[in-house]
């Protein structure tokens, strides 16, 4: 019935899934229809010399899967099954009888493997075949995701948890849970670590509870060892088997000898030949066997291994880390998941696929490599992936037979996350395995486009536009932009972590908030670089068009990136990037200069930071938009009219969002008065849809502040200082009733926000509201804050970041204070309402800082204390004071 076989495309099949389906079907019974699961097809040739596909069963892919071997027996022994597939499709009862045969001799043949399996799961260990529900805290965002997938049906190669809670065990007491997670993995694939006849191979995902990507690592081909060499040959192939084994080898000498490491990386290329790579094999052998040669012997051994290392990762880490995570500690989560091989042949690649082009948000993007693993396309290990943009899927059928048969299964997934999506995924013989899923990283024009198509089409709701659509792509599509191209001509001068994704920005460095500011007012494109980044720098970050912080704890620098769109480069110093403030100069590992005053490159998307000035594409949409006649291609001209109605359609809506009753939260109201109505004039608008927002919602204003970070000082003073007064009054009784019944102060009150509300100066009205317990709570709050802001100023914010859980811990009790007149004056309307200082004493809560009491004390010294009565212009002072309260000036 058939002449030849094409390609035979599919999902990836789990072993335990197919030994889950044989015995369903074994039992008389069909197998349960998952949405994730879409069933293999077949493309193959009639007898008649015509095209024909045929969808067939994920039990019958281990007998068609290698249709083109060299091997004779395989080749057609995938003709004969496919025959016979066809043939039971017509109600052959002879092809029925056999095909169930064949597949009860398979059953019998993997139920050893399978029978009377028992998978360890509790608070450290959890298998992929978990019925229960684990938080990401416990398993990573990443492990989450891929546990909801597999349940789905998706493609998901089977995974076992060594959860966050491991981390902070003892080795000796994390070492059976290491044991009983590897063993979860074993059970699930059938397959043992080691195995001289069927070994397993595994990837180690680390992640952590929030998406931070690129920070924490992977170790591919885990548990290799010189035992399953030659397994690994018969299974893949010698070619294969020897880019598998390299890989490993790689893994662990990086982490075992860096500085060897180093002087070999260059030679590791995916473009290398068998031979070449089996002469680097030999090689790397023997500088790990100098080492440690019980980490190509043991796989065990090996595995803990991988797993200490990256756990020091995660200590290294630790200061960018926090940067990104904000709030409570959080701990790493190790994934053992089933390798996917896909340097198994031209039929096999690996890549990221987006449901969204990036740079138009439509049609479909690929990058894929052939050949090489997936942490070689990730990493950067292949310079120049393979890009294919593609409207249809049927454009991929022949190139890319798995994506082809994925891609159908990319709008359930938007619907999923309620956002354009990237895949990550390896593809073995055709076979499409999705290893990790996340909202899709696009341009400011191709979110745009694609979130309010998606709003279009029903999948996302009008409040999900908001979330998805960011300040900097909205500046993104307003401004001018780099062109792609001149990137690549600039010099590169090092690499740090970037906050926001494909965003790039050419400026004027500078190394001083003053001397960006006065750049910034002579004209000129500024981006700010220091070492690190104080509170007292926040009013200017948003003022310049890029930042740099050498060291990866800049909060602010976060805070302010996202908020108003403004690229930023963290952690160079991790390049080797140093700072010399006194002569001006930054400096490379490599001694590269940058003198204040040059012109450099910040490129979010290839996170680094480049010499020189790009070139720019003017910024013709919004001239278009305004109806000038623009020279525009074809293309060009049916991308702007798309973008123009997404535009209007999105700004109608953010307009609408300015009604109070259309705001969700204290960060949306942030987001939309600082930055979508940054151009407003009237302060009043701003002010009137801040208290009507708080009249509305005063207990949801009172959580946004008490869960505030760090970095949210300035904007959330800011939208406090648009509070009236009788609603100044009203947030404060009910934080403070809420700060004494959970037990809250300094920073776990808002870090420190209730104190730093409390800056500059409150009415007389103020004061008279609050009793004597409030006050010194109220004096208590300042206190915490005026201790925690001298300690920014004294160590620096890295020094703060290391020590935020000793901060949460003492409140900053054991730190001193140095009080005086001159800042104690701040509570000076609280001197002329005439209340009780020392009633305010008595009623100080037991806890309270030690601190409290000393202000008191300064505050119940005679006014001449604070003020010069001898000096009419300080006396004056003093008068316009009780004017503005409508007080009588008081004596001295």
């Amino acid at each position: 019935m058939i002449r030849q076989i094409l390609q035979v495309r599919g999902g990836y099949v789990n072993r335990r899934t197919l030994y889950d389906r044989l015995a369903t079907r074994s039992a008389g019974r069909i197998p349960a229809a998952l949405p994730g699961h879409l069933p293999a097809e077949v493309d193959y040739i009639n007898n008649a010399g015509r095209p024909a596909a045929v969808s067939v069963r994920d039990t019958d892919i281990p007998f068609l899967r290698y249709f083109d071997s060299a091997e004779f027996d395989q080749a057609q022994g995938a003709l004969d099954h496919l025959d016979l597939i066809l043939k039971a499709k017509e109600g052959d009862t002879g092809a029925h009888k056999e095909l169930r045969s064949k597949a009860e001799t398979a059953l019998a043949a993997i139920s050893p493997h399978f029978s009377g399996v028992r998978f360890t799961e509790n608070e450290f260990v959890i298998p992929s075949t978990t019925d229960a529900a684990y938080p990401e805290e416990l398993i990573s965002n990443k492990g989450a995701v891929l546990l909801a997938l597999i349940k789905q049906g998706y493609p998901v190669p089977d995974f076992s948890f060594l959860t966050a809670r491991a981390y902070r065990l003892t080795l000796k007491e994390r070492e059976k849970h290491i044991h009983d997670a590897v063993y979860n993995l074993e059970q699930l694939t059938g397959q043992q670590f080691g195995h001289s006849e069927d070994p397993l191979l595994a990837a180690m995902r680390c992640a952590m509870p929030a998406y931070i990507p690129g920070v924490m690592p992977t170790y591919l081909n885990a548990g290799v060892v010189e035992s399953a060499y030659d397994a690994l040959t018969r299974r893949y192939g010698n070619e294969a088997a020897v880019r598998i084994i390299l890989n490993n080898l790689r893994n662990i000498l990086r982490a075992l000898d860096p500085a060897g490491y180093e002087k070999i990386r260059h030679k590791v290329r995916p473009d290398l030949g068998h031979k070449d790579n089996q002469t680097l094999v030999d090689e790397l052998m023997t500088m790990i066997r100098r080492k440690d040669p019980r980490l190509i012997t043991d796989p065990y051994y090996q595995v803990v291994f991988f797993l200490a290392r990256a756990y020091e990762d995660y200590g290294d880490n630790l200061d960018l880390l926090r940067t990104f995570m904000r709030g409570e500690e959080q701990y790493p989560t190790m994934i053992f998941q089933k390798m996917v091989c896909s340097a198994l042949s031209r039929r096999s690649y690996a890549g990221v696929l987006l449901s969204r082009h990036a740079r138009t948000g439509t049609g479909m993007s690929l990058e894929s490599a052939r050949s090489v693993f997936g942490e070689e396309i990730m990493t950067g290990g292949v310079l120049t992936p393979e890009t294919t943009d593609f409207l249809g899927r049927a454009e991929i059928r022949e190139k890319f037979p798995a994506v082809y048969h994925f891609a159908p299964q990319l709008i359930a997934l938007e619907k999923y996350l309620r956002a354009p999506v990237t895949v990550e995924f390896a593809a073995e013989s055709d076979l499409f395995a999705l290893l990790q899923l996340n909202p899709a990283e696009l341009t400011g024009i191709g979110t745009l486009l694609s979130v309010m198509e998606l709003f279009r089409q029903g999948t996302i709701a009008e409040a999900r536009i908001r979330e998805l659509i960011k300040p900097y792509h909205i500046r993104q599509v307003e401004s001018e932009a780099i062109d792609p191209g001149s990137l690549a001509k600039l010099p590169f001068f090092a690499r740090g972590a970037s906050v926001l994704p494909r965003s790039a920005v050419s400026g004027r460095v500078y190394f001083s908030a003053s001397a960006a500011v006065t750049a910034k007012e002579n004209g000129e494109k500024v981006i700010l670089a220091k070492e690190t980044f104080a509170p007292t720098d926040t009013p200017v970050l948003s003022r310049v068009d890029g930042l740099v912080s050498l060291t990866p704890a800049a909060i602010h620098v976060v805070q302010t990136s996202r908020g108003h769109g403004i690229p930023a480069l963290l952690n160079l110093e991790e390049s080797g990037v140093s700072l010399d403030a006194r002569n001006k100069k930054l400096k490379s590992a490599d001694g590269q200069m940058i003198n204040e005053g040059d012109w450099v490159t910040l490129s979010s998307k290839h996170a680094v930071l480049l010499l020189g000035q790009a070139k720019f594409t003017p910024a013709r949409f919004m001239r278009y938009l305004e109806g000038e006649k623009i020279d525009l291609t074809a293309a060009e001209e049916s991308l702007f009219k798309s973008l123009a109605a997404a535009y209007r359609k999105y700004q109608k809506l953010a307009g609408g969002a300015s009604e109070a009753s259309n705001i969700l939260d204290l960060g949306s109201l942030i987001r939309l008065i600082l930055v979508e109505m940054r151009n407003e004039k009237k302060e009043e608008k701003k002010a009137a849809l801040a208290n009507a927002w708080f009249e509305a919602n005063p207990e949801a204003y009172v959580d946004g502040v008490l869960a505030a970070g760090l970095g949210d000082h300035h904007s959330q003073f800011v939208i406090f200082d648009y509070l009236t007064l009788d609603k100044k009054l009203k947030f404060y009784k009910i934080a403070l009733a809420r700060c004494e019944k959970e037990k809250r102060s300094g920073y776990s009150a808002g870090s420190f926000m209730l104190g730093r509300f409390l800056a500059g100066e409150m009415p007389v009205a103020f004061w008279r509201v609050f009793s004597p317990k409030e006050i010194a709570q109220l004096i208590n709050e300042w206190v915490l804050c005026q201790k925690y802001r001298g300690l920014l100023e004294m160590v620096g914010e890295r020094e703060v970041n290391r020590a935020r859980k000793e901060i949460e811990k003492t409140g900053l009790k054991d730190n001193s204070l140095f009080l005086h007149t001159g800042n104690v004056r701040e509570f000076m309307t609280l001197k002329l309402t005439g209340i009780s200082l020392a009633d305010v004493k008595k009623a100080i809560p037991p806890k309270s800082d030690r601190y409290v009491a000393e202000v008191l004390g300064l505050l119940a010294q005679p006014y001449t204390k604070f003020y010069d009565f001898y000096a009419n212009w300080d006396v004056q002072r003093l008068i316009e004071l009780c004017e503005r309260n409508g007080v009588p000036f008081p004596e001295r």
